[in-house]
């Protein structure tokens, strides 16, 4: 009697089970945009009173975000549509580590890169909109020291060895304590000439910030490259961008030819605005590379334009 009981136990479980997977709803996931967005976050460190380093991580890993006219019983669901669809992303993430050292006032000025991918998700006729953040690239940009002058306590000079004994007659003369200075913020320098740097890495010259986050290859052997521009001054700047800029090369010697795509020129940047390249639009188009060749290994990119000059990228080629 016990193991009959246990038995339609079993079989209720395995008919819930399968009831439910007959019931799941019908899924579809349609990606409408993809670019790489940037963005600076500030973090403070007080560490006056410390008398060791004060650590701090920041970080950023793969996340979802659902809107629109999804019913809550089928989130889950839906979210897991849609990181199967965006599978080889799951697991990226990037971190910076933050160090204040004692008896300092930190702040940090962080860079995020993210590959956002924007579309709709429709389940059973209902629709909604979904975006995918996955995380590029972080840096950090800029640190300082705003001091701990509220914090600071002053001791007494010492009157050991002192042959004049302070009366009131005959005061010793005591100067007040100086508060310490607060740092000035400190330009970003120019990255140095003959650099070659790694995709997601920041390019700096003049006033202006430009890094390649990115190539994708297309069936047809088409390299599309992935940047962002940035105005890093304190003026509005105005430039021209030419298929003439670019320069990419890969280890064979063999010289592409850049085409553009819906490309602003001139391009009119406020202080601290970017302008990004790559997705749907605009777009910039390299070819006849034989990058699908076995013996190419490498891309190197290289932009010159206005103040910045030759620029330069290492894009490894897998095959």
């Amino acid at each position: 009697m016990h193991k009959s009981a246990i038995a339609q136990q079993v079989f209720l479980i395995v008919f819930m089970f399968l009831s439910a997977c007959g019931s799941n709803p019908d899924v579809r996931v349609d990606e409408v945009n993809n670019k790489i967005v940037s963005y600076d976050e500030t973090i403070h460190i007080n560490n006056c009173g410390g008398k060791a380093d004060s650590e701090q991580t920041a970080s950023r890993s793969f996340a979802t975000n659902i809107e629109g006219g999804i019913e809550v019983g089928v989130q889950q669901i839906v979210e897991g549509s849609i990181s199967a669809k965006y599978s080889q992303y799951r697991n990226v993430s990037k971190s910076q580590r933050l160090i204040a050292p004692p008896a300092t006032n930190m702040e940090f000025i962080l860079r995020w890169s993210e590959d956002v991918h924007a579309g709709n998700v429709t389940v059973n006729g209902a629709i909604g909109t979904y975006e995918v953040r996955v995380p590029v690239s972080v840096e950090q940009i800029s640190s300082q020291d705003f001091g701990c002058t509220g914090n600071v306590q002053v001791q007494p000079p010492s009157l050991a060895g002192s042959t004049e004994v302070p009366t009131r007659e005959n005061p010793t003369q005591i100067a007040p304590p100086s508060a310490t200075p607060i740092p000035l913020p400190t330009s970003i320098p120019d990255t140095v000439p003959g650099t070659i740097l790694e995709l997601g890495q920041m390019w700096y010259q003049g006033n202006k910030a430009i890094r390649v986050n990115n190539i994708q290859i297309s069936s047809s052997d088409f390299v599309f490259l992935e940047l962002d521009i940035k105005n890093i001054g304190a003026q509005i700047i105005t430039f021209q961008l030419s298929p003439e800029n670019f320069v990419v090369t890969n280890n064979r010697g063999q010289r592409g030819s850049v085409y553009f795509g819906w490309v602003q020129s001139p391009l009119t940047l406020q202080p601290g605005e970017s302008y990004s390249i790559g997705g749907s639009a605009p777009w910039i188009r390299v070819q006849e590379l034989s990058v699908s060749d076995i013996s190419v290994s490498e891309l190197i990119i290289s932009i010159s334009f206005s103040n910045i000059t030759n620029a330069q990228w290492r894009s490894p080629i897998y095959h």
